[in-house]
């Protein structure tokens, strides 16, 4: 059954020489668990996520003090002394997901952070199905990338962009999102764009049982304070950055909590609790 005002036949439209046919893509139950798993990441990091579907606040009780119990029941510690719980009812999230956005095409999301420089727009990509093709493209277009792209320039009080995508980026497509980012880092050191496979939502990788504890992202006068701290030799100081050990950019924890080249992380590992620094540094190898 088709819904009011449109057909059950896709419309197409024409792309240079090639006529694009315009696909509707439901919300599957493949997205829905992407979804949960983008949310919980998202209120791990700080991101409000007031009136966001799926997402409850939870009310502590008096004395409430947060355990790893609560962690495995699903509840979410935010900013402050806000906690939230993830709770993705197939049918019902479905529903009301098609009502907002009516398809996967044109899911979108404008997330706010309680450090307002990590503002980000999230956007999920899908290839276009090309007339006379039973299958969509097996790539991201150059020309599809710099769309999102291009949106997100003109959005002045936005940092960072993230894009998921089921298929794969072309080579022209993966130059453009490192050019944005090389003039970025230029200019606003905190600005981003990535381009992350939905893989990576298919769990959460911070709560795997080995995964290091108490990852922090070392930033501004926290970082210099760190790096001062290092023991190195006196013919060293002020060069202690080129002396850490390195974590790509495409890590699993360093795509989970938002780190971008040149940040100085820290995290735990327990037994015997030990403390690691790491510097992020470029991966020219595509998560892909």
């Amino acid at each position: 059954m088709s819904r009011k005002g449109t057909s059950d036949k896709p419309s197409s439209k024409k792309k240079g020489k090639v006529e694009v046919e315009a696909v509707h893509h439901p919300f599957d139950s493949q997205f829905l668990t992407e979804y949960a798993n983008l949310l919980t990441m998202l209120i791990e990091r700080g991101y409000e996520m007031g009136g966001m579907l799926g997402v409850k606040v939870y009310i502590p009780t008096e004395g409430f003090e947060y355990t790893d119990e609560d962690r495995e029941d699903g509840i979410v510690k935010g900013s402050g002394n806000i906690y939230y719980k993830v709770s993705i009812d197939p049918i019902k999230t479905q529903r009301k997901l098609t009502e907002k956005y009516g398809g996967l095409e044109a899911f979108s999301l404008r997330l706010h952070h309680i450090d307002t420089r990590l503002d980000m727009l999230v956007f999920y990509l899908l290839a276009e199905a090309e007339s006379g093709s039973a299958t969509e493209r097996k790539q991201l277009s150059e020309d599809h990338v710099k769309r999102y792209v291009d949106i997100f320039d003109r959005e002045q009080s936005i940092n960072r962009l993230l894009l998921i995508t089921r298929v794969k980026p072309s080579a022209d497509a993966l130059t453009i999102i490192n050019n944005a980012n090389n003039m970025l880092r230029a200019s606003k050191p905190l600005c981003l764009v990535r381009l992350i496979p939905s893989t990576f939502f298919y769990f959460n990788p911070a709560r795997w049982f080995l995964q290091p504890k108490e990852f922090v992202i070392h930033r501004d006068e926290e970082r210099e304070t760190l790096l001062e701290e290092l023991d190195v030799p006196p013919h060293l100081k002020g060069k202690e950055d080129s002396l850490l050990p390195y974590m790509s950019e495409n890590d699993p924890l360093a795509l989970y909590y938002g780190a971008a080249v040149n940040d100085v992380v820290s995290f735990v590992r327990a037994e015997p609790r030990t403390v690691y620094v790491r510097l992020i540094v470029p991966d020219f190898d595509t998560q892909f």
